[in-house]
């Protein structure tokens, strides 16, 4: 895999709620929703219903390369396609919220006309809902076979634990407002356990392409960012993270001296003494109180995150062709995390600074703690905790910046330019209907439509696709998507679309014979 070139990839999962049913008696007339206080998987049944009723399942791949599906405890989930550019993948997870938003609509009046007008269909992109439950958004990055779980535990899960200052969502509950939504479902840095316990990374050894060479790293301690802004800087850093690790493993492995010393030094400079501890100080003291390394030291976030930021700024003075190719905005990318890390920098030396409102219009949490701030009329450490009054209406604000369904909040702060677009709104549609052009997404799309061009039934996973043959004298079509990086095999599609009309030509000849049996 070159070095600068990398697959990745993000999976999101969905939070459903109905309110409005204050009051209301008796059954209703929806099958999916057969009670008054319907559960969340007759909610999400609901929601899927145009999905289960166009593609005749409720787990499927899109013509865009993508997958839709439910996910274990009702959870809608949209995996994106694999992008290669971080802005690609930007607009690909935006383009999943997009069609989440349109099966909303359709759910919305689905309930209206089952419970009334004063029903309200919720749909949170977040990881928390109110009664204290926690889903996922998860981050796939490929990486080098040869990367050791240990190395990433010391030189990665450092990034992670401290890159909430600019990718935290914020979160409010009883015990007041922190940066971040997943920091108290954190137990551990590297685990194959999802259940009993949540790692910031998951072994479990899914690669979904050639396991001889690659590994697929599966991050779980990310956040469902409504900020287009910061889910493009989640990716493209964390991408860039990786890129120095990799540089500094290749170059030990081959004995080039130099990459030995730098392995070393990124173990020494940033491994964690108690990564899940460090995540939920971070959160808790709002990015203010040092953390313990390894080796005694103790550093806040922002100075662990500059640590990390001079030595890409090193390594991108190096390699600045091959970045600005997968990234061409890359020195936009630098100026925003280091604008990050100079404002939480001040808030360290004046702790009663409002420098972090200069991070509103790129960082999820800035923007919330902002809004909540202008609800309570007063500043985030005196917010109510407890049962006090008021609590209740900044949790509730607090859900409402993630509804994707109503999005009165977020949006609002959009189309005010109180936070940052990325992506335009004819991108988004793009996407909506195109995968990625530079990965295998491509040729997925490709077969996909290619077969409901014909009417045909199509059964897709991440390295392979087959449409299924509607004659019983000819075997299905399967083609080999192993290779994430093969944008498109030509020969593959054409013998594919031979085939398929093969088959249009045979179902035609024999619907004429059995209409004309005498000829």
């Amino acid at each position: 895999m070159p070095l600068f070139r990398r697959i990745m990839g993000l999976e999101t999962e969905y939070g459903l709620s109905l309110t409005g049913l204050a009051g209301l008696t008796g059954q209703v007339a929806d099958a999916a929703c057969e009670r008054p206080d319907p559960s969340a998987e007759s909610l999400a049944a609901l929601l899927f219903r145009p999905v289960q009723r166009r593609y005749r399942a409720a787990n499927t791949f899109l013509p865009n390369g993508s997958r839709i599906y439910l996910d274990v405890g009702a959870h809608p989930e949209y995996a994106t396609a694999e992008a290669i550019r971080p802005r690609d993948l930007l607009v690909a997870d935006l383009a999943g919220e997009s069609l989440m938003k349109d099966l909303c609509h359709q759910a919305q009046a689905e309930v209206e006309r089952s419970y009334g007008p004063q029903s309200i269909f919720h749909l949170f992109k977040n990881n928390v809902d109110s009664q204290g439950n926690a889903f996922g958004c998860h981050e796939n990055y490929l990486i080098h076979r040869g990367l050791g779980l240990l190395l990433l535990k010391e030189t990665l899960i450092p990034f992670l634990v401290t890159r909430q200052i600019f990718t935290g969502t914020g979160h409010m509950d009883q015990n007041g407002f922190q940066l971040s939504a997943r920091a108290d479902f954190l137990d551990e840095a590297v685990s194959s356990a999802t259940t009993h316990s949540r790692p910031m990374i998951n072994t479990r050894d899914e690669t979904h392409a050639d396991s001889r060479l690659y590994r697929r790293l599966h991050v779980i301690a990310g956040e469902s960012n409504r900020s287009q802004t910061a889910t493009w800087m989640k990716a493209a850093i964390t991408h860039l993270v990786l890129c120095l690790i990799e540089e500094a493993w290749e170059e030990d492995e081959e004995g080039e001296g130099k990459g030995d010393r730098r392995l070393d030094d990124l173990r020494r400079s940033f491994a964690l003494a108690d990564p899940a501890a460090a995540m939920r100080e971070i959160s808790h003291s709002l990015g203010q109180t040092p953390i313990l390394l390894e080796d005694g030291r103790r550093l806040t976030a922002a100075r662990i995150q500059g640590l990390y930021w001079d030595r890409i700024c090193s390594m991108a003075d190096r390699h600045q062709e091959e970045i600005e190719r997968v990234e061409p905005a890359y020195r936009r990318l630098l100026d925003l995390w280091k604008e990050t890390i100079d404002r939480f920098l001040s808030m360290e030396e004046d702790p009663g600074s409002q420098a972090w409102l200069k991070l509103v219009p790129w960082v999820d949490w800035a923007a919330k703690r902002l809004l909540l701030e202008k609800v309570a009329g007063r500043p985030v450490q005196d917010f109510p905790q407890g049962s006090r009054p008021g609590l209740l209406r900044l949790i509730q604000m607090d859900q409402a910046y993630h509804d994707l369904a109503q999005d009165l909040v977020y949006r609002s702060l959009l189309d005010r330019g109180v936070v940052r677009r990325q992506a335009q709104d004819d991108q988004v549609a793009f996407f909506r209907d195109h995968a990625p052009q530079s990965t295998r997404a491509r040729m997925r799309a490709a077969l996909i439509r290619l077969a409901q061009d014909h009417n045909l039934t199509w059964s897709c996973d991440w390295t392979h696709c087959t449409i299924l043959s509607p004659l019983s004298s000819c075997p299905d079509l399967t083609v080999d998507l192993l290779d994430p990086f093969r944008d498109q095999d030509e020969a593959a599609l054409e013998t594919a679309r031979s085939t398929v009309d093969g088959w249009a030509g045979q179902v035609e000849a024999d619907s004429a014979a059995d209409l004309f049996p005498m000829l």
